[in-house]
């Protein structure tokens, strides 16, 4: 149950990021699609999608708190 309570906590958190160039259409954790984006889209994805895709700097988080 403690594994499934953190699976559902990570699911629900999301991030907002910038793509930097256009990006295909790509899988996410779980298998499905996502994308394809254009360069300065705004898009808000699973966090632990959006940290590979700026880790890989592909795109920038958007911060705004």
């Amino acid at each position: 149950k403690i594994l499934h309570g953190l699976s559902e906590e990570v699911e629900e958190k999301n991030k907002l990021i910038i793509f930097k160039n256009d990006a295909e259409e790509f899988l996410d954790l779980e298998g499905n699609k996502i994308g394809p984006f254009k360069k300065g889209d705004i898009v808000n994805i699973p966090q632990e999608i959006a940290n590979i895709l700026i880790v890989d700097n592909k795109a920038d988080p958007v911060e705004g708190d």
